[in-house]
């Protein structure tokens, strides 16, 4: 969502959102945590080669 405006931002996310109520399935790179709390159910984190699963 790099790059997008606030309405741009907002319009991702609820599509987003609705996506993951219909249950499908969203691959989602972000450093910014927000966006990984309100929109992931199941997040990888790698750090230094580690891969963490965090539900």
């Amino acid at each position: 969502m790099n790059g997008l405006d606030k309405n741009g931002v907002r319009s991702m996310r609820d599509l987003l959102l609705s996506l993951k109520a219909q249950g499908k399935t969203i691959i989602l790179a972000s450093h910014f945590a927000q966006d990984i709390d309100e929109l992931c159910d199941t997040v990888c984190e790698m750090d230094q080669g580690v891969l963490t699963i965090h539900k």
